[in-house]
């Protein structure tokens, strides 16, 4: 498969996360900038869902306030 194009790399934000969260709050600049997808397989997969939780997490409550 080494012709094969990698379509798990996303780099495009989820307009409607993006729109709904408040910008002028962005105290990182991080809802500026394109989403990086991680796919690296060599992760603690332990760690990793930690990450999707935390991300999750921040974006519910970004959608409360």
């Amino acid at each position: 498969m080494p012709n094969q194009k990698n379509t798990r790399h996303n780099t495009v934000p989820y307009k409607n996360q993006v729109n709904r969260l408040n910008k002028e709050d962005d105290t990182y600049g991080i809802l500026k900038q394109a989403i990086e997808v991680d796919t690296d397989v060599n992760e603690d997969p332990n760690r990793e869902k930690l990450l999707d939780e935390s991300v999750d997490a921040f974006l519910e409550w970004k959608a409360k306030q």
